[in-house]
């Protein structure tokens, strides 16, 4: 009776913690009473989570309160100077690392890349040489690590279960070995997840029950949050979007079947596009602002392109009717009349009632970004409510 007692007021307290740190996350400086107000919890309850918090370097004092009258309480923040998060994305061609506050922000002189290595103990020597440069460089404290890996991830026991692109991963358990090795908390997700946390705790899904993230800046990912909740599946893998077939005797995927959505309506469709009319490697950025400048003729490939991610966003919204749907990646910025292209496109062929009140964002190029800043989310979440996403 005592242990579910026990577990009762700690699943309680989580959930408060919850709410408070949803609260914080909006930017604002607040007082103990104020949060109380706001989040109709008792001022005790407040004032003890506040503490807590204060007590692991999340949030900092900012202040006093404006009064009205009466004796003036302190006002705190999400911590931007006294803590940061350690954010690190591993890449097939390069990994980068940088260090995040609690409050969202990139610190700046924190951002190290470099090419991805090909071993273990490489990998993990690179990671613990950034992490001790931002150690010594910074006064404030580390919170910990949040690691953005491709792969497929067993969250039982916490491995690397399936890289086809990083193999040498393959079944390794990294975000132990580093906790053991740099002596600080490490969280790993997979990419679509990061932006899912970024996006809903400060981005343009904040407050939005229901929501998808597009990244079509590789091939074609997708993060989807239904009810609040990310959509992981039995897997954990989330919704392979981009594995959609579109013409079943299309070209040959990387996973085998034909015809799928991200073969044609992906950033890297137009790389390749423009690098076979070149004749030489160019950049998605540089084709981006070529095209922009009307020096690289690529009308009809990208049109093909935006017609097929519309297709994307089409099976999206007919699935999951969500509210706001976000978009990452290059190439709808190459021409002005795409984005609304797209729009048009999805309006024609989505059911008109699940589209009437779903928004389309434009597209963001911080795909990145994003990603890092979920991982400094999930770090925070871990410490403060004991598990990485918000599920």
């Amino acid at each position: 009776m005592v242990k579910a007692q026990d577990g009762k007021r700690a699943a309680i307290r989580q959930i408060n913690s919850h709410r408070i740190l949803d609260l914080l996350r909006n930017g604002e400086v607040v007082s103990c009473a104020e949060v109380a107000r706001r989040t109709r919890l008792s001022f005790p309850t407040v004032s003890s989570i506040l503490s807590h918090l204060q007590e692991a370097s999340v949030i900092e004092e900012a202040g006093m309160e404006r009064s009205s009258g009466g004796r003036p309480g302190k006002a705190v923040r999400l911590a931007r100077s006294v803590s940061c998060v350690i954010s690190v994305i591993l890449g097939t061609g390069h990994c980068s690392l940088v260090a995040v506050s609690p409050d969202g922000r990139f610190l700046d002189g924190t951002y190290h890349s470099f090419a991805t290595p090909t071993t273990i103990p490489l990998l993990h020597q690179e990671i613990q040489s950034g992490v001790e440069a931002i150690r010594t460089s910074m006064p404030g404290m580390i919170l910990g690590v949040g690691i953005v890996t491709p792969g497929l991830l067993d969250r039982t026991r916490e491995v690397i279960q399936v890289c086809p692109n990083l193999p040498f991963l393959n079944e390794h358990a990294l975000s132990r070995q580093l906790e053991a090795e740099l002596g600080l908390p490490v969280v790993m997700m997979p990419a679509m997840e990061a932006h899912f946390l970024a996006e809903s705790a400060f981005g343009p899904a904040r407050m939005t029950e229901d929501f998808v993230v597009i990244n079509f800046a590789g091939g074609i990912g997708a993060a989807v949050c239904m009810n609040g909740r990310f959509l992981s599946g039995r897997l954990g893998t989330g919704v392979e979007l981009g594995h959609i077939t579109i013409d079943a005797k299309g070209q040959t995927c990387g996973c085998g079947n034909r015809g799928c959505v991200e073969q044609v309506g992906s950033d890297q469709t137009i790389l390749d596009a423009a690098e076979r009319i070149l004749g030489e490697p160019i950049t998605i950025q540089e084709v981006v602002a070529r095209c922009q400048a009307g020096t690289l003729p690529m009308d009809e490939v990208l049109e093909q392109a935006t017609d097929a991610l519309a297709l994307a966003v089409v099976a999206s919204i007919n699935l999951f009717s969500p509210q706001k749907i976000l978009f990452f990646g290059y190439f709808l910025s190459a021409k002005a009349t795409l984005f609304p292209r797209l729009k048009t496109e999805v309006r024609r062929h989505t059911l008109p009632p699940l589209m009437e009140d779903c928004e389309l964002i434009p597209p963001s190029i911080r795909c990145h970004e994003s990603q890092q800043l979920g991982a400094s989310v999930a770090l925070v979440n871990r410490l403060v409510l004991g598990f990485s996403s918000v599920n």
